[in-house]
């Protein structure tokens, strides 16, 4: 609901201000401007998170979505990268670097990272697997073609 939103984004509004090293803050605004589809100001958000704290994957990950809704692929791929340089096993950069490399027409690249997703052990996303599966049995079957 949009009013809770509201409603929390001031609150973590007012945490960053009591405290403006308050990444985890930071974070959630941004994750409530994704919602709102405030894009500008969840990429500030996400930014200032990672200023503080630069090894917080999930906020990297989460400027990558929204560099992606701004269409700065780009950047978007280059933040995913960047957390699979160090966490090669994160499901949501390997996922999402995968859907950004399909939809910009590399699906050599995209067939690479869906299927180390896909190999990923305990499997963190049941439910995505058999999407990704079929979508590479797609992809496959295409390169046969």
């Amino acid at each position: 609901d949009r009013g809770d939103l509201k409603k929390a984004s001031r609150c973590y509004e007012k945490a960053t201000e009591i405290d403006p090293h308050y990444y985890p803050g930071y974070n959630n605004l941004g994750v409530i401007f994704y919602k709102q589809e405030d894009y500008e100001r969840a990429r500030f958000a996400y930014e200032r998170a990672l200023a503080l704290k630069p090894d917080n994957y999930q906020s990297l990950v989460n400027l990558a979505l929204v560099y992606k809704r701004l269409r700065r692929q780009t950047q978007a791929q280059k933040a995913l990268q960047q957390v699979l340089n160090r966490k090669p096993n994160n499901p949501e950069a390997r996922y999402n670097l995968a859907q950004l490399l399909d939809e910009e027409g590399d699906h050599e690249g995209a067939l690479k990272h869906y299927s180390y997703f896909l190999a990923l052990k305990p499997h963190p996303y049941p439910r995505l697997r058999k999407t990704v599966q079929d979508r590479v049995h797609f992809l496959q079957a295409a390169q046969k073609r």
